[in-house]
């Protein structure tokens, strides 16, 4: 899966005596259950190591941080290593500064813009957490129970307990290696995808309320600041809105616009033919075909209208 040169690049991770691990902005299960899982393997191997992240981790999340909410640096590395960030923006406010300094990016994205000193990367795979699976395998270095649950974690979190269309067979298979490790499998995808606060629930109940349905295809679920300061939700706590959009008998494409402090914050799904990761490119995004993001600066509205042309754009 991976080449002699990506698994020596991998390796000389694990030379290193202080390793921070970057988490990407408004953390989800993938690269919060991968970048602790390197962490874990790394600590057992005697290093120092650390995750750091821009953004608060969301309550449900801090079942995969050591029920830490808040990840701040806390040594001086001699290694950088990000995992899951395609782009140096999705580093957040406090480290996309520092993108050249980056020693080693870990992804699946096949939209990365290669910002890292050296970057490790299999596009094929479901998520940063199979990445990680089987650079481990290749390079013949042994997990922990603890890792195999946050790897397993990281796989289902970016699969939607794989259901999406980036599960592949070796999906599976890195699933069934881990659940080896005798990981309780029912206790963290409750906490995932069943689990939330009666809070959110109303949240959520607000969001469907104003969807919008454009061409009978195309599902925008609009998010403002003040329904998420309403009901208390955390800034990672949105990106499970996603599936909603899947819900729509006969859409084609969705998507979620979040107001935040500096532009709307865009998430694409396609449940058809069409690259979602080309639309997010047009706003200096990426991703993947059936799932990407950006970043469009502008008024809920007027992010609405660029966004909703260039959706039907491309799906003429």
């Amino acid at each position: 899966m991976f080449s002699e040169n990506q698994i020596s690049l991998f390796k000389e991770i694990f030379t290193k005596d202080n390793i921070r691990i970057i988490a990407h902005r408004s953390p989800d299960g993938d690269t919060l259950g991968s970048c602790f899982a390197l962490c874990e393997v790394l600590k057992n191997m005697g290093k120092t190591a650390e995750v750091v992240c821009s953004d608060r981790v969301a309550d449900k999340l801090t079942v995969l941080t050591d029920c830490e909410t808040e990840l701040f640096p806390t040594f001086t590395p001699d290694c950088i290593v990000t995992v899951d960030v395609a782009t140096a923006d999705l580093l957040g406010k406090a480290y996309c500064d520092i993108a050249a300094e980056v020693d080693y990016a870990i992804d699946h994205h096949y939209t990365n813009t290669n910002f890292a000193k050296n970057l490790i990367l299999d596009g094929d795979c479901s998520s940063a957490g199979e990445v990680l699976f089987y650079l481990f395998k290749q390079a013949g270095i042994p997990l922990t129970e603890k890792a195999a649950f946050l790897l397993y974690a990281a796989i289902a979190s970016d699969t939607g307990c794989f259901k999406f269309a980036n599960t592949m067979p070796e999906t599976h298979e890195a699933a069934a290696n881990l659940l080896r490790y005798g990981i309780e499998i029912e206790k963290i995808n409750k906490i995932l995808f069943d689990e939330a606060t009666v809070d959110y629930i109303r949240f959520e109940c607000e969001v469907i309320n104003n969807m919008k349905i454009y061409d009978e295809k195309i599902v925008f679920l609009p998010v403002t600041k003040e329904m998420m300061e309403r009901y208390n939700i955390q800034d990672g706590e949105a990106n499970g809105l996603s599936y909603l959009l899947r819900r729509v008998k006969g859409s084609l494409i969705g998507a979620t616009l979040r107001e935040s402090d500096e532009k709307i914050r865009i998430s694409l799904r396609s449940f058809g033919e069409e690259n979602v990761a080309e639309i997010a490119a047009k706003f200096g995004g990426g991703g993947h075909v059936k799932a990407a993001g950006c970043g469009i600066a502008g008024t809920l509205e007027e992010v609405e209208e660029k966004l909703l042309s260039a959706i039907r754009e491309s799906i003429k």
